[in-house]
Order: C-alpha cells, then structure tokens, then sequence
C-alpha cells in the first residue's frame, strides 16, 4: 500500500468524480439532441415536440437528484418523455430505445480531460487505492465503464460506483461508506475525494471525514456549481493537481 503527500497530508486513497472530472461534458448538447431523435423515431412523435419532453424531464431529474440523493434511472426517464408526448412502446420496443440512450455516451465519446490518465499513472505508481464514485444520468454505468476503458483508464480503478447500480447518488454517505469498508485498513482521515460539485462531491466526502479538491475547470463549471466556500482546495488543472502532490 502506498501513499502521496498533498499540502502536507498524506492520502492513500484517491477517490474520482466522472463528469468534469476525469471527461468533458462538452458534447452533452450533441448526445442531447441524439437522444431526442432516438426517441422520436422510435415513438413517431415530432422531434420538437420530443426536444421539449427532454427538457421538462430533465428539470424533474435534477429535482429528484437533489431532494431524495438517487439518479432516476435511463427508463424512468423515458418512461416521463413518453408520457409527456402521451404515446407508449412496447416492453421489446422500450428496453431497445434505453439502450440507445445509454450508448449515446459511445457513439458520441466525451473526451479524456487533459493530464487526467497522466495523473491516474502517477497515483498508481505510488502504490495509492484509486475509486471512483459517479452518478449517472441518462448513460448508465456499464456505458461509462466501456467509456473509462476506451481511454485506457478504467485499469486504474480499484472500485468503481455508479448511482445507478447503487440506487443512491452523492453525497450520500453510503457510497462513501461503502469505499471504507472495501478498503478497511485505510482510515477516512487518509482518504479524499475530488469533483466538480460543492453540493454533491464535497459535501459527501465531508460528511465522511474525508479530505476534498473541488475540480472546476472552466467559469462555467465555476457558474453551475458555485460556492462561496474559502477554505475549500480548489484546482482547476491536473497540472495544477499534480505540482501539489509531493514527489
């Protein structure tokens, strides 16, 4: 077992958000519109009409992902679009068409974050436990493990967990729970997680008695996910990441 130093304090764990942490959610317009199509051809409703149901179902799926801590599932959410068009699939016809919503995230592939395989090989060339805890949307978690292992990093992970596997979403203390009793012998003091979510990321590692980065690399992550929080360790880099890790 291994171990860094970051600003003094040593980690032997190294937990990972997914989304605008380790891959860019630049392409979400483009798997957003897929997705509308999607469902509009498969129901034969009008993409307009499809576009607007998306839209209103994705408000409720942040309602819900904030109130009750837990990710609707890729069927849930296809279930609200189609009742908001008020048309329906067969069983055959609607496992078919959430299928293709989840492997929107294959055939359009977000991209690696710059440094962040580079910094995955460093962590584990120090010998330190790397995890990873994403909450899922409309892609779900064996879409995104096919993602991490398209870019040669999902060898990195010693666990991964996806709030749809889960049934639950950060910060849920479970989830965090459930990395300190995979890897027992490394004290939550020694563990820490980074995100792009004060809310959901940093308040859930807290809560844990974990240590935390808040990953914003961009005044748009910054805008949706702001805090006025001054002692919170804030990157916005991997470059920046990797100089604070002692060598």
């Amino acid at each position: 077992m291994g171990a860094i130093l970051l600003k003094g304090h040593t980690l032997e764990l190294f937990s990972f958000d997914l989304w605008e942490t380790l891959i860019s959610e630049d392409e979400e317009p483009l798997r957003y519109e897929a997705r509308a199509r999607i469902i509009a051809a498969k129901s034969g409703a009008a993409v307009e009409e499809v576009r607007a149901a998306v839209r209103e179902v994705t408000r409720i799926f942040t309602e819900v992902y904030y109130r009750e801590g837990r990710t609707m599932l890729t069927l849930e959410r296809l279930d609200l679009v189609l009742a908001r068009i008020g048309l329906t699939l067969s069983v055959a016809e609607r496992e078919e068409t959430a299928q293709l919503l989840s492997e929107a995230s294959l055939t359009i592939e977000p991209p690696i974050i710059d440094g962040a395989a580079e910094f995955l090989e460093l962590l584990k060339k120090k010998g330190v436990t790397i995890t990873l805890i994403s909450d899922t949307g409309y892609s779900r978690g064996r879409e995104m493990r096919t993602v991490l292992e398209r870019h040669g990093i999902l060898r990195y992970f010693d666990l991964c967990l996806f709030s749809d596997e889960e049934g639950m979403a950060k910060p849920r203390r479970e989830l965090f729970a459930k990395i300190e009793q995979s890897f027992p012998r490394i004290a939550p003091s020694r563990m820490l997680h980074m995100g792009d979510n004060p809310l959901t990321d940093i308040a859930g590692a807290e809560r844990s008695g974990w240590r935390t980065i808040l990953f914003q690399r961009s005044d748009d992550i910054r805008r949706r996910h702001h805090s006025d929080r001054d002692d919170l360790r804030r990157v916005s880099s991997y470059a920046e990441l990797t100089a604070l890790v002692g060598r």
